[in-house]
């Protein structure tokens, strides 16, 4: 009966091993959990808040090219304005110019000499 009773002993003590083992095993497990729900949390945070600064300097982006389209926008309005003006002057004096060029030729066509151009005393 020694035998039997060994025996006994002896899975008695496995199974307090293995409840101890158990028991340890669960408790790394959960520590090794909460590390790594510790880890994702963080991860998540900090990807969260570079996300926010890549929106931010987008949007700082997009008003800093929506200025300078507005700017193009007002420098070749003005552009034009000074152009349109230089041209209408040029026409006026085009006009001006050939207004009197046709005076010339009436009175030489009236008078039939040329007029003098020189002041010559």
């Amino acid at each position: 009966m020694t035998k039997g009773t060994t025996t006994t002993n002896h899975v008695v003590r496995n199974s307090k091993a293995d409840i101890w083992e158990k028991e340890e095993m669960k408790k790394i497990k959960e520590r090794h959990e909460k590390q790594h729900n510790v880890i994702l949390d963080w991860e998540t945070r900090k990807k969260k808040k570079s996300k926010r600064h890549l929106e931010q300097i987008e949007a700082k982006i997009d008003r800093r090219r929506a200025k300078t389209k507005q700017s193009f926008y007002n420098d070749i309005e003005r552009i034009e304005k000074i152009a349109g003006g230089a041209k209408a002057k040029a026409e006026q004096n085009q006009e001006k110019e050939e207004h009197k060029v046709k005076e010339k030729a009436n009175k030489i066509r009236s008078t039939g000499k040329m007029p003098a151009t020189c002041l010559c005393f």
